[in-house]
């Protein structure tokens, strides 16, 4: 397309195509900031403003391959067909119902932030996120999270698909994302009544408890957690919403796998360490590397980074020098506390 034929109508279009495509709000930010020199040559009416505004996009545009041109080109003509009539009669706002599409396109693309920037555009973010938050709320009321044995592949997915719907939402309403790096040193370091009450569950045992403690910690939003754990309809299920929600956090099974894998090995070496350089050897290989200086609270940041169901998984102690190390949790059983939430659990 050739900006110097196009209207200002047909300009604008043009940039919510690209939007469109890509999931990328960024596209559209000269069409939504009321102090953007393009949002003002749309109002005005200036179309050589206008070019002038758009023409680093097209010329973007001009680098793209001749599939990604002729893909344009289409959602152009979808956009132009659902909504030019409705621009013709008022450029902005954008519609809408554009924008919620756009915030659809982004999830999918995994684009968090235009999700949560195409909501905000209209002031409905919450509703963007609720409708995610009271999807996933069906899902953990279904009648197969009730009884496993009678269908564990409808248990397991509806528990997958509910955890999806419930990250969705944190990340829509949060989109850079739960800053583990230092909700892990908050916990551990500052929040003394919330650590002492979780160390507590531990030492009576309190499943139900410190699993609750662990969803509200992930979520990093008490309103959708309390949600969750009022749906959750039994210790199984909510057993396996924690797991299947760790590894979500952990960027995938695999992942998630390879960390329980480093657990696993500290664990033993923890079970028989006595000196500095045994409880040091501990928290490498938890992580699974060095940190700069080897300290404990930057093995807890690292480890919270990679993996944030770790933070509730460890615990400092001091050798005979005061130095203190990070090391797994371990019941007054001597059972691994990972394995008492089952969260190494497998699905069959």
């Amino acid at each position: 397309m050739d900006i110097e034929t196009m209207n200002a109508i047909d300009i604008e279009i043009h940039m919510m195509a690209v939007a469109y495509m890509w999931g990328d709000y960024s596209a559209l930010h000269q069409l939504v900031n009321k102090n953007a020199p393009a949002y003002n040559a749309i109002q005005s009416g200036d179309v050589f403003a206008l070019r002038a505004h758009a023409m680093r996009l097209m010329d973007e545009i001009d680098n793209y391959s001749d599939e990604h041109q002729q893909q344009l080109e289409s959602i152009h003509q979808e956009i132009a067909d659902k909504y030019q009539k409705e621009l013709e009669q008022l450029a902005l706002p954008l519609p809408e119902k554009y924008l919620e599409e756009l915030a659809g396109i982004a999830i999918a693309k995994g684009n968090y932030a235009t999700a949560h920037s195409a909501w905000n555009a209209f002031d409905k973010l919450d509703k963007g996120v609720n409708q995610y938050v009271v999807k996933g709320v069906e899902l953990l009321q279904s009648p197969v999270l009730r009884d496993e044995a009678s269908d564990p592949q409808s248990f397991r997915n509806t528990l997958h698909e509910a955890v999806e719907q419930f990250y969705v939402a944190t990340r829509m309403k949060n989109p850079v994302g739960q800053q583990f790096q230092y909700l892990s040193q908050q916990l551990h370091m500052k929040d003394q009544e919330g650590i002492r009450k979780y160390f507590k569950y531990i030492e009576a045992a309190l499943q139900k408890e410190i699993v609750d403690f662990a969803i509200e910690y992930l979520i990093d939003d008490k309103n959708i957690s309390a949600k969750i754990t009022a749906a959750l309809p039994n210790a199984k299920a909510r057993r396996a919403f924690l797991r299947y929600l760790a590894q979500k956090f952990s960027r995938g099974e695999q992942s998630y796998a390879e960390f329980l894998q480093h657990y696993r090995h500290a664990i033993e070496l923890f079970r028989e360490a006595k000196t500095d350089d045994q409880f040091q050897k501990v928290q490498q290989v938890m992580l699974g590397r060095n940190t700069a200086e080897n300290e404990s609270y930057q093995f807890l940041r690292e480890l919270a980074v990679d993996h944030p169901i770790s933070t509730l998984l460890v615990t400092a102690v001091a050798a005979a020098d005061n130095q203190v190390f990070l090391v797994p949790i371990l019941m007054k059983s001597e059972q691994p506390l990972y394995e008492f939430l089952e969260l190494d659990a497998t699905d069959a």
